[in-house]
């Protein structure tokens, strides 16, 4: 795996917000677990201590790793008309010579 490929994700908000939930619907899509666990259930990846299952609430931080292979090859689309009173690249060119590239 390409170093510069890695990404480092942090879910933070307030208590019972679906954090938990959503770390474990990107586990479960990207195939790092084999089911997706819920947390009335106590069946979680991420909460595994006696305490969190019996409370129904993360207590520790806990850490999920994930490898992605990207979304599916789109069709070739040409990017939306932009109106800007910017110079475009082409004109900067011109203006600042060819080191703008």
């Amino acid at each position: 795996m390409d170093i510069a490929k890695i990404r480092n994700v942090a879910f933070v908000g307030h208590g019972g917000v679906g954090k938990t939930s959503l770390v474990e619907a990107i586990l479960f899509a990207c195939g790092a677990c084999s089911r997706l666990g819920r947390v009335d259930d106590g069946t979680t990846t991420t909460d595994f201590d006696p305490d969190e299952i019996k409370r129904k609430i993360s207590l520790n931080t806990a850490v999920g790793f994930a490898d992605h292979q990207g979304p599916p090859p789109q069709p070739h689309r040409h990017p939306p008309a932009t109106a800007t009173s910017w110079p475009t690249p082409a004109r900067a060119c011109a203006w600042r010579g060819p080191r703008w590239w």
